[in-house]
């Protein structure tokens, strides 16, 4: 056993090695916890741990526990990574660390069931409030849920309850003919959600109404930014002594306060010099809302309007796993929370402006934008020669846009679309078309192309 325990201990030293991380891991039981997924996982990414791990948090303390604003640790998390890059580790671990606190009351606190209807999400959330939901390949579902086709069915509805159960302080019961299936509503549900997506999947999925109605600004996203990792095969989950105490402490006191009638949550307190912080990013985000909503950028606005609360309940949530008898914020959780969430902003803003967010004519000429933007910075092969970089053929931009969802799945066809989208473009002065007997002249290109004009 000893042996065992200090090859264990060795591999995951070995594993931890590492010289650069996509990120800063959290500090104090949080990150050990992080990392103790990071180094059981077949498929080691250490954005995937973060996100297990903070998801697992929100799902055992999410009711029993507030912020200083007086907000539950609940959380809607979206982890975000290509095919075959280690997202389904996701899921795998955090029901073996439920289990590891060993105490089978635990299990409570995750969902692992797919819940085919609003009404089957409303009934749970009444029998059992204080849960995290898992679900695998949930961009898939986000697809159904925003299309006009299925408005009133099932999967929209659930998403509607998805936005309705979010942060609610009461959720009403059911009443139905016999007393036997009728519920009574329940203070604070507290619903935690997690779910992974290929981006793909995602960005066609989102809609306009998705952002106006606030559905998408309540997920806290992570996208995975490394290529597949060296498969680890001797991952083991295991928690060394202080990490494993703490976490048994805070599983075991969140089920004391869990059956405690009534509710009475412990309240996290700002520590020095967080609270100021905390406005401070708060003020950033509220202007940054003013000037997306002066410009009509309904993106813009819902990814700031709840990135202060988001930021709060992450380090909400790193305080409480390192003390949670008397948890505090202190001022490194606050600098890693705040910067988690700014990462999360930046990540699927570039992808709004990089035109692969939703299916739009908007969408697609911000592709043709960003396509010809490649080109002229050597990014994309295919330009004219390097005395006029700014002129980019037809061809490299149809090339670069045909197996795209937006193009593709556009009723035209993907060639009409890209027509249709470098038409826009050309008149709205952002692009030019040369002379074709110039050009031929002057490249010795027979084929159309086109100079960018404008790159704002």
């Amino acid at each position: 056993m000893a042996e065992k325990l200090l090859a264990t201990q060795g591999h995951r030293q070995w594993l931890l090695a590492e010289d650069e991380w996509p990120m800063q891991w959290p500090l104090g039981v949080a990150g050990e916890l992080a990392k103790s997924i990071y180094c059981a996982s077949y498929l080691p990414q250490q954005e995937v741990s973060i996100l297990a791990t903070l998801a697992l948090l929100s799902g055992v303390t999410g009711r029993v526990y507030r912020t200083p604003t007086n907000a539950t640790l609940s959380q809607y998390y979206l982890l975000v990574s290509k095919t075959g890059t280690g997202k389904d580790e996701l899921h795998k671990h955090i029901p073996p660390l439920i289990r590891y606190s060993k105490m089978p009351a635990a299990d409570r606190f995750i969902m692992q069931e797919r819940f085919v209807s609003r009404q089957a999400l409303h009934k749970r959330l009444l029998e059992s409030p204080g849960f995290l939901a898992m679900h695998p390949e949930v961009g898939k579902r986000f697809a159904t849920i925003a299309s006009p086709r299925t408005q009133g069915g099932p999967d929209h509805e659930f998403g509607n309850m998805l936005t309705e159960a979010y942060e609610k302080q009461f959720l009403e019961g059911i009443t139905r003919a016999k007393a036997e299936d009728s519920f009574s509503g329940v203070e604070w549900p507290a619903l935690s959600f997690v779910g992974d997506t290929t981006p793909g999947a995602l960005y066609r999925a989102l809609t306009p109404e998705m952002m106006e109605d606030g559905f998408f600004s309540r997920f806290l996203t992570m996208t995975v930014t490394t290529d597949r990792p060296q498969s680890n095969k001797e991952g083991i989950l295991y928690l060394d002594p202080p990490t494993r105490r703490a976490w048994v402490s805070l599983v075991g006191q969140s089920l004391t306060l869990d059956r405690a009638q009534p509710l009475q949550p412990i309240t996290v307190e700002y520590g020095p010099s967080t609270e100021e912080r905390f406005d401070e990013f708060e003020e950033k985000c509220r202007q940054k809302v003013i000037a997306a909503n002066r410009d009509d950028d309904i993106t813009g606005a819902a990814v700031w309007n709840r990135a202060h609360i988001k930021a709060l309940k992450v380090a909400s949530l790193l305080a409480v796993a390192d003390n949670c008898q008397q948890p505090k914020i202190n001022l490194a959780n606050t600098v890693w929370a705040i910067g988690l969430v700014q990462r999360d902003a930046r990540t699927f803003l570039d992808r709004v402006e990089a035109g692969d967010v939703g299916d739009g004519d908007d969408v697609r000429q911000k592709k043709v934008l960003e396509i010809c933007k490649r080109v002229i910075i050597g990014e994309l092969k295919g330009g004219l020669p390097d005395h006029n970089p700014q002129v980019i053929p037809r061809r490299v931009i149809q090339l670069n846009t045909c197996k795209l969802a937006p193009f593709k799945n556009h009723r035209d066809g993907a060639t009409r679309a890209m027509e249709a989208a470098i038409k826009s473009l050309v008149d709205d002065g952002y692009l030019w078309e040369k002379d074709k007997i110039k050009a031929a002249e002057e490249f010795s290109y027979q084929g159309r192309c086109f100079q960018l004009l404008r790159v704002e």
